[in-house]
């Protein structure tokens, strides 16, 4: 929903600097429903998935194009990472899939620290706070993490491939 803001609404930012494909936290008030800016966050991910079409996924189905790369795929939405996982597996790549509700946001973040992945997902739908703040803080310091609001089977299988392509 969108809505004019006035001063009160964006907490000191500038409204001239309120851009387009930033993300911003918000807090809608109780006694007003007024949607209140807190901070910019970061600048938004666009997803490569368009690089990669549905038939491009048939194609490598069976090949081993992923061979070799380590991904680790952080939600804990089960059902379309175990798929993303065997799909990924199947590709040659070696998955490893953290499920945030059994495992304890600091063992995540080590987990993303490792240098051993190629490529982090991290899916925004599937992951605690302290665990999406440690994923931006991560890709600002150059990580290749991905940052995903809740993508499909599909949608994790693209950013792979679009992400490993050399």
């Amino acid at each position: 929903m969108y809505h004019e803001l006035s001063d009160v609404d964006c907490n000191g930012l500038d409204v001239t600097d309120i851009a387009d494909g930033e993300l911003y936290s918000a807090r809608q008030r109780i006694d007003s429903d007024r949607i209140v800016l807190i901070r910019s966050l970061h600048k938004q991910y666009e997803r490569p998935a368009s690089v990669y079409n549905d038939a491009d996924l048939q194609r490598f189905e069976d090949a081993t194009v992923l061979a070799g790369k380590n991904v680790l795929i952080v939600s804990w939405w089960g059902e379309t990472a175990n798929h993303a996982k065997r799909k990924l597996e199947k590709m040659g790549a070696d998955v490893k899939w953290l499920d945030t509700s059994t495992v304890a946001n600091n063992k995540v973040a080590d987990e993303m620290r490792k240098e051993l992945y190629d490529v982090r997902i991290v899916v925004l739908r599937g992951a605690h706070h302290e665990t999406v703040n440690e994923a931006h803080q991560l890709r600002r310091e150059g990580m290749n993490i991905f940052i995903l609001g809740n993508p499909g089977t599909s949608t994790l299988v693209k950013v792979t491939l679009h992400a490993t392509a050399s």
